[in-house]
C-alpha cells in the first residue's frame, strides 16, 4: 500500500477554494462528528485505559473534533497520545468504527501506524513538526482544546485514505487534500 502521507507536505488547511457549498458540507460533517454516539467508547477508555470520566469526556471532545480535521485536511494530521488511545478503542469497534467512517466521510478511514517505517523519507523531526502544525490548526479551527497534547506514542501514526481500497470519491464531490510549501 502506497502512503499518501510525503515528507515534502506541509500540514496545513485544504487548499480549495471555499464555496457556500464547501461551507455547508464542512459545517453536515462537523455536525456529524458532534453527534456521534461514542457513549461505549467512553466508557471503555474508563474501563480499559483507567482513565477518571473527566478525562474520558475531554478526550472524547476533542476526538470528535479531531475526527472533523480528518475530513477537512484529508488526514495530514498527527493525533495526540491520548486522542490516538481513544481512536483505537473506537477502531476495535468495528462495525461502529465503519459504520461512523462511512457516515462522516464515505469512505473507511485508516489508522496507519508506522509511518517512520513505512516512509523513510519521513525524519522524526519533521514528523514531531507535523503535530506541531496539527495543534496550531487545531486551535485555529476551534479556539482550544490540543495545547497541552502530547504526541501520539503509537509509534508514529497517522489517519489514512487509502484511495485503492477505497475506490469511490468523497459523496461531496470536493476535492480535498494538503496544500504544498
Amino acid at each position: 500500500m502506497e502512503t499518501t502521507f510525503k515528507a515534502s507536505e506541509s500540514v496545513s488547511p485544504p487548499s480549495h477554494v471555499y464555496t457556500s457549498e464547501t461551507f455547508i458540507r464542512e459545517q453536515e460533517v462537523l455536525n456529524r462528528c458532534l453527534s456521534l454516539d461514542l457513549s461505549m467508547i467512553t466508557f471503555n477508555a474508563t474501563k480499559k485505559l483507567g482513565w477518571p470520566k473527566s478525562k474520558a469526556a475531554r478526550v472524547e471532545y476533542i476526538y470528535r473534533r479531531y475526527l472533523f480535521l480528518c475530513f477537512k485536511c484529508r488526514g495530514k494530521i498527527v493525533p495526540s497520545d491520548a486522542i490516538d488511545a481513544f481512536w483505537e478503542l473506537h477502531i476495535i469497534d468495528t462495525k461502529q468504527y465503519f459504520n461512523d467512517s462511512m457516515a462522516l466521510f464515505g469512505y473507511f478511514l485508516h489508522h496507519t501506524p508506522n509511518i517512520l517505517l513505512r516512509d523513510p523519507s519521513l525524519s522524526r523531526a519533521e514528523f514531531e513538526s507535523r503535530f506541531a502544525q496539527t495543534k496550531d490548526i487545531f486551535a485555529l479551527e476551534f479556539g482550544s482544546g490540543m495545547e497541552d497534547a502530547v504526541m501520539s506514542g503509537c509509534d508514529d501514526c497517522i489517519p489514512d485514505y487509502d484511495p485503492p481500497s477505497d475506490p469511490e470519491p468523497p459523496p461531496d464531490g470536493i476535492k480535498r487534500g494538503v496544500a504544498s510549501v
